[in-house]
């Protein structure tokens, strides 16, 4: 689990969970750790200053897998945008193979898709 705390010698003032020096980088390439990354809750007090939609489609561009919610008023916003993202690279990728088979084995990286 990745939360809102910054490790300015890792990503200069981006917190953990929205690093993808952090998540793609470090911990699923470098450590080659494969099993499923999860945010802290994105309602976390120190995140309500940016938009949660932004928040949500940043942790999963930096490869998190699965974002916590506490606040069930904001869950609709959170798929909503994470949902928008995703027909929308799906539409935009027709004729390509998004889902191509992955493993994850010290040689292959990382396991896990990107939306972008």
């Amino acid at each position: 689990m990745l939360g809102a705390g910054v490790a300015n010698k890792i990503a200069l003032h981006v917190p953990a969970a929205f690093s993808a020096k952090t998540i793609g980088g470090m911990l699923q390439s470098e450590l080659r750790f494969c099993g499923v990354v999860i945010s802290d809750s994105l309602a976390a007090k120190q995140l309500r200053a940016w938009s949660l939609a932004a928040h949500a489609l940043t942790f999963v561009n930096a490869s998190g897998g699965m974002i916590l919610m506490t606040d069930p008023a904001q869950i609709p916003v959170t798929v909503n945008a994470v949902l928008a993202r995703a027909k929308a690279d799906s539409t935009s990728a027709r004729g390509e193979r998004r889902d191509a088979e992955m493993s994850c084995s010290p040689s292959s990286g990382s396991a896990h898709p990107r939306l972008t």
